[in-house]
């Protein structure tokens, strides 16, 4: 995983963690200037050798193509969420006049975060915690809001078993109810590691 800042954060289906951040920075025609190791990880499946040996980093266009638009040329900020393939990104935008002679007119700042989704959090607690895969079904039961008889179902087995589960991945967590769960994952994130 990058290096980057991880941080907290919440969104529309309330559990949506904050990953990774980065920042691009544009000139007034939307071209790459520059970039930190962040937004290389955000957007790697961008990432293409250009002329001369060097790397160039594509901004998704869809986030192009808002950009744009009349309303952002005369904003000084703006924040939109964008779905990129599976993934969700924040952005934030700031134009910025630039006052070096090289980098004439202005600077479109973009702050990027790719938000996590219910996969990428089982992912990283099953890692961290060493989880079976039954053990991840019953977690992503848990982390989209099902009951024990909800996530029984889906998983073909009895209401009890799938609380011996939840048992199993709360002493692996030294957790002890399913908002322990939860909280840890928020925890774990809410620093660099």
């Amino acid at each position: 995983m990058s290096n980057s800042k991880q941080e907290r954060g919440r969104g529309a289906e309330g559990f949506l963690t904050r990953l990774i951040e980065g920042v691009v920075l544009l000139d007034s025609n939307y071209r790459v200037l520059a970039y930190d190791g962040g937004a290389a990880s955000i957007l790697q499946e961008s990432m293409h050798a250009g002329g001369g040996g060097e790397s160039t980093l594509h901004v998704p266009q869809k986030l192009l193509d808002i950009m744009r638009e009349p309303h952002w040329g005369d904003a000084n900020a703006g924040k939109l969420r964008i779905e990129v393939g599976e993934h969700i990104y924040s952005c934030r935008i700031h134009v910025a006049r630039s006052r070096s002679d090289s980098l004439p007119g202005a600077v479109t700042v973009l702050y990027l975060t790719r938000e996590a989704n219910i996969n990428d959090a089982v992912s990283i607690i099953s890692t961290e915690y060493r989880l079976t895969v039954r053990e991840q079904q019953a977690l992503r039961g848990v982390l989209t809001g099902l009951t024990s008889k909800q996530v029984a179902a889906q998983m073909n087995i009895s209401p009890n078993t799938v609380k011996a589960f939840l048992r199993l991945i709360m002493g692996k967590m030294g957790v002890s109810s399913r908002t322990g769960i939860v909280a840890k994952l928020f925890d774990s994130n809410g620093h660099e590691r």
